[in-house]
């Protein structure tokens, strides 16, 4: 995640986002209990449906605009609401944050570490979050609140067609959703 930071591409961010998660899910394994393992496990699904969200919003940043440099996106997000909206869901799935599925991912892990006494795995947990957090804010700020620059004009950009819209918000859609049942999540996944 913290490679992320230093990144001016979307599409590298997000790649660098999607490694952390898998050291996450490592890390679970890694703790030998019922606990990491299912945390790592929920990471993993989780991961695999936000990131696929993450990077088809970011295939019609591309597909819309020709490209997906930071600077070059500010402001997008008001001609592109769906795919930001999107993106914004995703983003608080990876970083762990309630009522996302992510969090119950989180909460997994944080139950394996306990049952090792690990305080170091709690912190680096937090810390790795709290960098993703970062990522995802940084992003989600370029592309909502700031102007864009006057020689981009946006009014030539939209929202890319239906099919590109409905499989991004059904995943979204499904990360918020088994957020809210954790039982079913856990279920979901075969644990």
């Amino acid at each position: 995640a913290l490679l992320a930071l230093g990144q001016v591409k979307l599409r590298a961010i997000l790649a660098s986002c999607m490694v952390s998660q898998l050291g996450l899910s490592i890390m679970g394994v890694s703790l030998l209990n019922g606990n990491g393992y299912a945390g790592a496990v929920g990471n993993l699904v989780v991961c695999a449906v936000a990131g696929g969200v993450l990077f088809l919003s970011c295939a019609s940043v591309l597909a819309g605009f020709g490209g997906d440099e930071l600077e070059r996106i500010r402001g997008l997000g008001r001609r592109m609401p769906w795919t930001f909206g999107v993106m914004s869901a995703a983003g608080l799935t990876m970083v762990g944050l309630p009522p996302t599925a992510g969090f119950h991912s989180r909460n997994l892990l944080l139950n394996g570490v306990a049952d090792q006494g690990g305080v170091s795995m709690s912190i680096c947990l937090a810390v790795g979050a709290l960098l993703l957090g970062c990522c995802f804010l940084r992003i989600f700020c370029i592309a909502f609140l700031l102007r864009p620059r006057e020689e981009i004009r946006l009014r030539e950009y939209r929202e890319p067609g239906t099919l590109r819209i409905v499989p991004t918000v059904l995943g979204a859609l499904a990360i918020v959703c088994l957020g809210f049942v954790p039982d079913y999540f856990m279920r979901f996944i075969g644990l």
